[in-house]
């Protein structure tokens, strides 16, 4: 018995966007780059506010006595940089602040 694989419209489809994606010259993969992180930027900002994770979850309280919202202040400085045209990094213009939300974080 041959193992048969079978693809349904759905995944045809997706396959055939992102081959289009990279069939784009590099100007036009920065600018779309660019519009994902300015989307992403906002969700980031609108996650924090309502103190959930990316799958919908509550973040997890400060440990200790003292409560408070955790990670506050941390959507502030965040920015969209392009490194090239395939790839988008969000990360905080300010390194001490990208420092302690990774301390925040992590834990």
């Amino acid at each position: 018995m041959k193992p048969t694989v079978s693809v349904n419209k759905r995944d045809v489809l997706n396959m055939q966007e992102k081959l289009a994606m990279l069939a784009l010259p590099p100007k036009k993969r920065i600018w779309i780059l660019k519009t994902l992180g300015r989307w992403e930027t906002a969700n980031t900002r609108k996650r924090i506010r309502q103190q959930k994770d990316v799958s919908g979850q509550a973040l997890a309280p400060r440990k200790g006595k003292k409560r408070g919202k955790v990670m506050r202040r941390m959507a502030k400085g965040l920015t969209p940089y392009v490194r090239n045209a395939n790839m988008l990094d969000l990360t905080w213009n300010n390194k001490l602040t990208a420092k302690i939300a990774a301390r925040h974080h992590l834990g």
